[in-house]
């Protein structure tokens, strides 16, 4: 857990008397020293909640002139914070973390720097932080290494560990895994080097040159999947996952461009997640076809108003960062959205040659919404002043209505009307809309909403027998119930649910721990009433029986249900799935509720099925066989429309 640093920086000419920096609580100064003269320091009181772990320093300077100051500072000491409790840097046998969080080096809050760094650590250690991988030796136990970054940061990393090394040259770009010593490592390598490889190359042609000599990916020793520039640190379990590599690394691929290439303008809020979440993960649905995007965009919506369901959001403008799915919901969703929608409102080539644009002119700097804006709309010849305030600076979404469809003849041709209706407040909305006619022709169109409400009028040789609105999900905006159909994050969204157990023993309990809703759960056994170690609340509109076996089940389960149970496999739909412990939500009948079950099959770990259920948001049914989840279905969701009356 120790470290022993000597620190030489530059203190720009300001004719300044002192300057002042914050260094980890757990190190102490052994000397400071300008052009070899000893210099004083004192230690100051401060009350900011984000330096806590930190002690704040002044030092007196050596002179007040413009000229720069170059300090040596010397410090010794150790650095130990549980990652249990969410650590903001520590040194352990395992590894080492150490951010700008941290204050392992003296810092300086709001300041860049260009750095080289070197670092003595034991011989079987590895280490990485930003810029360039200058060298590595070994000698006398000791392995040294030689890092310079000559992009200026707003932080400096140390990450290391007892890791194999790898790396391999791409294009002139160092690829560098630094993974524990697992029977699979050189496994891992080949997967994450060539996943690399294929991103490195999709977005420096999309985007620009990949902004650094290097990009490293590092196993950590707890469960994370950050994003820094150069390299990106990800847990031994989430590293395993077999989709990550097409997933959450890619994202962390690209933050190398936005955000850790063109950096965030913190006055501005946060746009790269936004962008990244656009580029990356919807991007990677675009890619699988027009109906997995589809998909991919009906979810994140479903999604963010199971997040969001009283509309609690703050604006994109207002985003800044968080893990907290409220905060999660406007920077990711709604954001990725934005551009989504911007994308068609300027045309996708000109979309394409700003994000290139607005790179190659801030790479280095920062940058916010409003270079944004600026950019684009020059690309585009298009004025986004309305577009920005309305997608970016306003909180909500609108409400859509698909209020009437009205069928007409002139002559030979068919006349339809489409009115759909917005309720307050209003946003500039061309909404797109999809006609069936009788032919089975069917024909986009948009309904041009002003002051909340539009009609099309729509000729046709054959007559319309159906409208959809927003069929593919390209708007932001609240959902009908039609299309929340009952599933896992409907069901463990923020409201509390009530658990009805077989009886009280402890296995049951600990399986209904695993899951852990915003607004609580009520739990009795079959035969009970109230638990009486609960406080009596009532559930919120959801119920969940947990059931000993399918026979017990099928003897006893409340409602009528799209689910069977023959002598050998459950049926879903009238398709047969296989035997296993199966998991359900559905309509309860009443307005806004749901009904979900948990059957178990005899044998089965009901604590870690339990624990799983959560991370399969999207379904309505699960099937879980030896551990594994084998079958997973999705109720239909419907898009607001009209059909003609038969």
């Amino acid at each position: 857990s120790e470290i022993r640093a000597s620190d030489t920086f530059l203190v720009a000419g300001a004719a300044t008397s002192s300057v002042q920096f914050y260094l980890h609580a757990g190190l102490t100064i052994e000397s400071i020293s300008a052009a070899g003269r000893s210099l004083t320091w004192k230690e100051e009181s401060h009350d900011d909640a984000d330096w806590e772990h930190a002690v704040r320093y002044r030092t007196a300077l050596p002179s007040t002139t413009d000229e720069a100051v170059e300090i040596l500072i010397k410090y010794a000491g150790s650095i130990v914070d549980s990652v249990a409790d969410g650590t903001t840097g520590t040194i352990e046998k395992q590894g080492a973390f150490l951010s700008n969080e941290t204050a392992w080096v003296p810092t300086i809050p709001s300041s860049r720097y260009t750095f080289s760094l070197i670092a003595i650590t034991p011989q079987s250690w590895e280490v990485l932080t930003q810029g360039r991988l200058e060298a590595r030796s070994d000698g006398g136990g000791r392995k040294t290494t030689r890092y310079a970054s000559e992009v200026p940061m707003d932080e400096i990393y140390l990450i290391a560990g007892p890791y194999r090394f790898y790396e391999a040259d791409h294009r002139g770009i160092r690829i560098v895994g630094l993974l524990y010593q697992a029977d699979d490592a050189t496994e891992l390598w080949e997967t994450y080097r060539a996943a690399a490889i294929r991103y490195l190359d999709l977005y420096g042609g999309q985007i620009g040159r990949y902004p650094y000599p290097k990009f490293a990916f590092a196993e950590n020793f707890w469960e994370t999947g950050y994003g820094m520039p150069s390299f990106t640190l990800l847990g031994s379990k989430v590293l395993r996952l077999p989709f990550i590599p097409g997933t959450s690394f890619r994202h962390e691929v690209l933050h190398n461009w936005w955000g850790n290439g063109v950096f965030l303008d913190p006055d501005q809020g946060n746009w790269c997640e936004a962008l990244t979440n656009f580029m990356a993960d919807f991007a990677k649905a675009e890619e699988e076809g027009e109906a997995a995007a589809r998909r991919h965009r009906l979810r994140e919506l479903q999604r963010f108003w199971n997040e969001q369901p009283e509309n609690r959001a703050v604006s994109l403008v207002e985003f800044e960062q968080g893990t907290d799915p409220d905060q999660t919901a406007i920077g990711y969703t709604k954001g990725a959205f934005f551009f989504h929608m911007l994308r068609e409102h300027v045309g996708p080539v000109p979309f394409a040659r700003s994000m290139r644009h607005f790179y190659a002119e801030y790479r280095g700097r920062e940058a916010g919404w409003e270079e944004l804006r600026k950019v684009v709309a020059d690309d585009s010849g298009t004025n986004l002043d309305r577009f920005f305030d309305e997608w970016v600076d306003r909180k909500g979404a609108p409400r859509l209505e698909l209020a009437g469809v009205s069928r007409t003849r002139d002559d030979d041709e068919h006349v339809t009307a489409v009115t759909i209706r917005q309720h307050d407040p209003f946003f500039d909305l061309d909404v797109p809309i999809e006609i069936e006619t009788g032919d089975g022709a069917r024909h986009e169109a948009f309904v041009i909403l002003v002051r909340g409400e539009g009609t099309l009028e729509w000729r046709s040789e054959s007559p319309v027998v159906r409208v959809t609105m927003d069929p593919d999900y390209d708007l932001f905006r609240r959902l009908e119930d039609a299309e929340m159909p009952p599933s896992v994050s409907t069901a463990f969204s923020g409201r509390r649910f009530g658990v009805v157990l077989p009886d009280t023993s402890a296995v049951w309990r600990d399986a209904v721990a695993q899951w852990k809703p915003k607004g609580g759960v009520s739990v009795r056994g079959q035969d009970e009433t109230q638990d009486e170690t609960q406080d009596g609340e009532e559930p919120d509109g959801v119920t969940i029986d947990l059931w000993d076996g399918p026979e017990a089940w099928a003897a006893s389960h409340p409602i009528p249900l799209p689910i069977a149970r023959n002598d050998s496999s459950w049926v879903v739909s009238g398709e047969e799935i296989g035997d296993g412990t199966f998991f359900y939500v559905t309509d309860s009948g009443e307005p806004g509720g749901m009904r979900a079950a948990l059957v178990v099959r005899p044998g089965d770990d009901i604590v870690d099925i339990a624990r799983r259920i959560p991370y399969y948001s999207y379904y309505g049914t699960l099937l879980f066989r030896d551990g594994e989840v084998v079958f997973e279905g999705e109720w239909d969701a419907i898009p607001p429309e009209w059909r003609a009356p038969e």
